[in-house]
């Protein structure tokens, strides 16, 4: 191990053989690396200062109209829908009478 931190964090373990000091090794170097990928650690295991971030909250309030104005955009597309699924299952029922009849043919 070329690594002096890592190795005196496995010393600090007492690993009782050398698998668990390999296991203790890989943990620690996991470890580390996960704090390297959230950026709380640098790659040379320096510390790094939390940055604050901004945050935009956008507030719309809604008045009774719009509320009014998208019901009734929905019920109009509930109908649309409706239609829809009434003429897909007139033209499934129509498909599969002309099949009947194609078959009753041959």
């Amino acid at each position: 191990m070329n690594d002096g931190p890592l190795l005196l964090k496995v010393m600090k373990e007492e690993p009782v053989n050398i698998e668990a000091a390999l296991s203790c090794a890989i943990k620690v170097d996991a470890y580390e690396q996960s704090l390297v990928y959230q950026g709380t650690l640098t790659t040379d295991g320096r510390r790094t200062k939390r940055r604050s971030r901004t945050v935009y909250v956008v507030s719309v309030q809604y008045d009774a109209d719009h509320r009014t104005a998208v019901q009734r955009r929905i019920d109009e597309l509930q109908g649309m829908l409706e239609k829809m699924t009434i003429c897909i299952a007139a033209l499934a029922a129509r498909s599969g009478a002309a099949d009947k009849g194609a078959t009753a043919e041959d």
